[in-house]
């Protein structure tokens, strides 16, 4: 007898609307480098890198009240882009991209 596999569904594909909404976003608020965005089943977390490089991390769900904010979306960033990092490297690299983003003028 086998275990019969359950599927859950990934991340929605990026479309270019969904794309050319991102990059018009960031283009209104120019000192945001992060964006929460609702997606269907799910929210995408939007890092904004230097060159209009837009990093995307899908979430099902994100905390409740969470303001949008860059503080508060850019540790849940590294949170799901790295579960498994061992939690004071995550601080770290939060921390790291804190400070490389203030000195960039975000």
């Amino acid at each position: 007898m086998t275990a019969a596999a359950v599927a859950t569904p990934g991340p929605p594909a990026v479309t270019a609307a969904d794309a050319a909404d991102d990059r018009d976003w960031f283009a209104t608020h120019p000192r945001r480098r992060y964006r929460a965005r609702r997606a269907e089943r799910g929210f995408w977390i939007v890092r904004r890198r230097a060159g209009g490089v837009f990093l995307r991390i899908w979430c099902v769900t994100i905390p409740k009240g969470l303001p949008d904010s860059d503080k508060a979306l850019r540790p849940l960033w590294f949170d799901t882009a790295w579960p498994d990092l061992d939690p004071l490297e995550r601080a770290e690299l939060v921390r790291h991209a804190a400070r490389e983003e203030e000195a960039a003028g975000a």
